[in-house]
């Protein structure tokens, strides 16, 4: 019982510091499903996911990174020495990062996208995904066309697939929250 109890020590990489609606953490490697609550622990390789009208935020425990992920979301975290990946199934996430060695990235099905004292939220989908950077230029890499990408902060971005771009005026798409720059991480 001892050994377990240190190992999920050496596991653990965050914590839930908010919830709202039905959000669950399951981890295939710890064959561990259960319903997230405040405080719970999010351990190395864990499955994040909201359901409709749910929310979340998960604060990694060297207080460097935290994730918002929006309603009908699904995300993975893996964390080593010096990286940190959350790959972004499907769904909305708004991430905040401080300056740090560690490099963070985020990962979906088209595009690897790096974090470095940056807030942004991105969507993504089967087509495409949807970037809005708010403090500093994101360095992106498209897996289809083998192409690196640097976006501009405050612009919104639809990424497709096979790497081409375009700029989405309407913000209507992108969460007043962001837009305001007013998103209060609840601690």
């Amino acid at each position: 019982m001892f050994t377990f109890s240190v190992l999920q020590a050496v596991d653990k990489v965050g914590f839930t510091s908010f919830i709202e609606g039905a959000c669950q953490i399951e981890n295939l490697e710890n064959n561990r499903i259960t319903n997230q609550l405040l405080g719970s622990s999010v351990l190395n390789y864990d499955i994040i996911s909201s359901g409709k009208n749910s929310s979340c935020d998960i604060m990694f425990t060297d207080q460097v990174t935290k994730i918002h992920l929006e309603e009908n979301t699904k995300i993975k975290i893996s964390t080593e020495k010096f990286s940190r990946i959350i790959r972004l199934f499907y769904g909305n996430i708004y991430i905040e990062n401080a300056k740090s060695e560690i490099k963070t990235y985020i990962q979906t099905s088209h595009n690897d996208i790096y974090i470095n004292d940056n807030k942004i939220w991105i969507s993504t989908n089967r087509e495409y995904d949807r970037l809005f950077g708010i403090k500093t230029y994101v360095d992106i890499y498209n897996h289809l066309s083998k192409s690196s990408i640097i976006a501009t902060p405050i612009v919104h971005y639809q990424i497709a697939s096979n790497g081409d771009i375009s700029f989405d005026e309407n913000l209507n798409l992108i969460p007043s929250y962001v837009i305001n720059e007013n998103y209060i991480y609840q601690n």
